[in-house]
């Protein structure tokens, strides 16, 4: 995982579940900023790429 151009996690071979019983058929990415006025906005333009760039 990237932040601001800076590696903050690196991780290699997660075990996301350790019983074969259990499957995962599908990930979910969430993002939120923000609330119900312009005080929530922000003061900076914002990105997020989900997807592996260079």
């Amino acid at each position: 995982m990237w932040l601001d151009g800076r590696k903050v996690l690196s991780q290699a071979d997660p075990v996301f579940r350790s019983t074969a019983e259990l499957k995962i058929d599908g990930v979910f990415f969430s993002t939120f900023f923000g609330g119900d006025d312009a005080s929530w906005s922000s003061q900076a333009g914002q990105h997020v790429d989900f997807a592996g760039s260079s």
